[in-house]
């Protein structure tokens, strides 16, 4: 009975290390709190920090969600700020710093290198030019590191996360769920054409791909427009010619 006691010790600590970690070792100071293939394989969404808890210096500069998948959350220059899942439109609302976050991602930059795009770049295209232009940079795309967008997109859908569990699928429609689909909630979704404002991203790399990014992806984005009025995760998009790509440099 004390084996088996020893092995379920072993294996919590071993849970909380892989949904909570603080990349000492990566550039930009860059750190991150939960796993999101774990979440998809299990649903579980339980909190991994507080919000008060993440780093909040300035020029720092994150995503991630709540915990439960309520809302979604952005950082901008070391603010926190949240959509709740509870506003119908995706609004930017006073929140309780210790309200807890079930991912989060965040690195700190003190200079940056801007790039004004030369022409319109669809999503595949200008992530495609992001990891050309970071390598020109010399920065390892072995590793994780933020970026930025400030301009124009022609396309833009995104979503805010409720937290709300969808209804069951019924035996009568000869339906299955997947694992992924069974821990799915619902959301808000989005379309803004021609909408202004900035993209807050984070590029996972190899180490961090499921981890900090929907799995087989290594790029993860969250939408805020100029006026801070309203925030959340984006699923698909475009960039018009003359946006300004952000690049860390230190």
């Amino acid at each position: 009975m004390n084996h088996i006691n020893r092995i379920f010790r072993i294996l919590v600590i071993t849970s909380a290390i892989s949904t909570s970690a603080i990349a000492a070792d990566m550039p930009f100071k860059f750190t991150h709190y939960g796993n999101f293939k774990h979440m998809m394989h299990t649903g579980d969404d339980r909190g991994t920090v507080k919000l008060s808890e993440v780093p909040q210096q300035k020029n720092t500069w994150g995503l991630g969600a709540l915990a439960g998948r309520t809302g979604e959350i952005i950082q901008m220059d070391g603010k926190i700020l949240v959509s709740p899942g509870s506003d119908l439109n995706g609004k930017i609302l006073p929140h309780d710093p210790n309200e807890q976050a079930f991912l989060f991602a965040s690195g700190q930059v003190s200079k940056w290198h801007d790039i004004s795009l030369s022409s319109d770049m669809n999503q595949s295209q200008l992530e495609a030019f992001i990891l050309e232009e970071a390598k020109r940079l010399g920065l390892s795309t072995e590793q994780p590191f933020v970026f930025r967008l400030q301009g124009k997109y022609p396309q833009l859908r995104w979503h805010v996360v409720t937290g709300k569990k969808p209804q069951p699928v019924t035996e009568q429609t000869g339906s299955h769920t997947t694992h992924a689909k069974k821990h799915h909630v619902e959301k808000y979704i989005f379309n803004n054409p021609d909408a202004r404002g900035q993209l807050i991203g984070i590029y996972s790399g190899p180490q961090l791909e499921s981890v900090v990014t929907h799995p087989n992806e290594y790029f993860h984005a969250h939408y805020i427009d100029d006026q801070a009025d309203i925030s959340g995760h984006v699923e698909a998009y475009s960039v018009a010619k003359g946006t300004i790509l952000k690049l860390p440099l230190q």
